[in-house]
Order: C-alpha cells, then structure tokens, then sequence
C-alpha cells in the first residue's frame, strides 16, 4: 500500500513558499556527519504479505514490510550515498519531511537503523520536461507579442478616428479592451517564462533515485492520519488519528 507519492517539482527548499509538495530529507550518516538536501519525488510504501495457505484460499498474513524511495537531484551527497549503499552501512536515524504548497507541514517520518537499499542516477526527466514547457512558453510570448503590438495599433488608429468622429465610441472602448487584455495576458506570460527560467537554472541535469528501508518508522501527519509506528520485521501497529 502506498502511503504517498510526490510529483516532481522543481522548485526545491523547505522553508520558502513553493508550488508544489515536497520534501526536506536528513540521514545521519555518524555521530559528527550529517546529509541533508531537498527531493522533488517521493514513495512511502508499506505492505503486508500473504505467507501460507490456510487451506480454504484465504492464505495468512506474513510480515510486514517497509521502504521509501527518494528521487533527489545528484549533487554533494551523492558519492557518500553510493558509498553506503554498496558496503551495506546502516545509518543510525533520519528524518524525512513533506510540505504542503505554501510550506506547512504534512508528513514527518523518522527512521531509526536506515539501511540505503539501492542508488540510481540517471538523466533527469523533470529537466527535459522544463525544457520543452520553456519552449512552448517562448513560443506563446512571441504570438502574445505580435498580438499585442497589433492591439496597440489598432488602438491608435481608433483614438485618431475618434477625434474626427469618424468612429465610434463603441469601436474606441473595443479597442481599449482588447489592448489591455493583451498587455494582461503578456505580462502573465513573461513572469511563467521568469519562473521556468529560474526553475531550470536550479534543475540539475542527472537525477539521484535512493531507496531506504529501516528498523524502525514514526508517522506524525499533523493535518490527517494522526499518528502511527512501524517496527521491522513482523508487526505494523497504528495508534488512532489525533486531532492537533
């Protein structure tokens, strides 16, 4: 059962009012070390399997299990969680965060006996999608501009009429609608052009994928979910919602 599943979001930074949800990841690797960085995906995953068959088809419930997998950008801490993940290392505890959109607090888990289960880098996917996304803008505030200066003009024409009265007042005011519709629509275009630029110029171009499995798990959701705990290797306990 899935527990929660981030899109990927570019923007990244826990303490900043961002667009989308995402999470703030911090894994003590010893007692003086300590990674810590933002990811635009994330999975929490916990399930409990069938072990047997009971003989009338219902089969028995087996242990539970646990993980979570985290799609990072690949950056400082990347050489350390390869690393770890190839000699077996357990890490003594992490926290992993989740935000809401305006960065309120969603999710807290915090694992105890971290054990980084597998390291993926490959090339990022959310890179290319900005790319073609900065194209498709590029390409609307080019019409958006034409349409615009177009506007203008016949703006101009209309004002030069009007003061002959060979237009009318009805074909000035459309005029001056249509014009400030698209001065509106244009300066909309070019901050979404702002904002993909900076989103790009703060996307690296490989993404990290980590997957943790862990001893121990604290679920605290302060909006919904209430509280619950997760223990490696056979129980999976819950304690009834909370209201904060």
């Amino acid at each position: 059962m899935a527990l929660l599943a981030l899109a990927a979001a570019p923007s990244l930074g826990a303490q900043t009012p961002h667009s989308a949800p995402q999470a703030h990841v911090t894994l003590q690797i010893d007692s003086s070390t300590v990674a810590e960085f933002d990811a635009h995906g994330l999975d929490v995953d916990v399930a409990r399997a069938p072990s047997g068959d009971t003989g009338d088809g219902t089969g028995t419930m087996g242990s539970s299990t646990a993980e979570i997998r985290i799609v990072k950008q690949a950056g400082p801490f990347t050489g350390t969680l390869v690393g770890l993940g190839s000699s077996g290392s357990h890490l003594p505890s992490g926290v992993v965060q989740l935000f809401d959109s305006v960065g309120g607090p969603l999710l807290t888990l915090r694992l105890s006996d971290v054990g980084i289960v597998s390291d993926h880098i490959s090339l990022s996917t959310a890179r290319n999608a900005l790319i073609q996304q900065s194209i498709s803008q590029q390409e609307a505030l080019a019409q958006l501009t034409t349409d615009s200066r177009e506007a203008d003009r016949d703006l101009t024409t209309a004002e030069q009429l009007g003061k002959s009265h060979v237009t009318t007042r009805q074909d000035l005011a459309r005029a001056q609608e249509r014009a400030q519709e698209l001065q509106q629509r244009l300066k909309l275009a070019q901050q979404r052009q702002a904002l993909l630029a900076r989103q790009l110029a703060g996307q690296s171009e490989l993404d990290e994928v980590v997957v943790l499995r862990f001893g121990h798990m604290t679920v605290d959701a302060p909006g919904a979910g209430g509280h619950g705990e997760w223990d490696r290797p056979s129980r999976l306990r819950h304690a009834s919602p909370k209201s904060y």
